[in-house]
């Protein structure tokens, strides 16, 4: 099999979604997915996320905080110096595709999607 870099998340925007434009007019929508695991604990990881362009004119048309959410990306990691030279090192996920998980996905689906990932639903 050859190396994939491709994530799924189902949450709830966590917070305000903060928006900005490049320089070359786009736009960059950044927000943070909050997402249980699937574990007994349920402990919530707070994912952050990005979207370029038309993913995130949607994001800011259909989308607000508390809502679920279905992101699919890929995870980058990136670094970077402090003034005071210590190196900062964050993740993220890189959108590709946002969904209405409620809407669209019904529990077979669901199922489907969840095995697809190595997950139970």
């Amino acid at each position: 099999m050859k190396d994939r870099n491709e994530t799924l998340l189902v949450g709830t925007i966590f917070g305000e979604p903060r928006f900005s434009q490049t320089k070359t007019g786009g736009t960059c929508a950044q927000f943070t997915v909050s997402v249980k695991r699937p574990d007994p604990s349920r402990v919530t990881d707070l994912i952050n996320v990005t979207a370029w362009d038309s993913l995130a004119d949607r994001l800011a048309l259909e989308f607000g905080p508390d809502r679920r959410i279905l992101v699919r990306g890929r995870i980058q990691k990136s670094s970077f110096l402090t003034q005071e030279g210590t190196r900062k090192t964050f993740t993220k996920v890189s959108a590709e595709a946002l969904e209405h998980p409620d809407e669209i996905v019904n529990s077979s689906t669901q199922e489907q999607m969840a095995g697809d990932y190595g997950y139970a639903a």
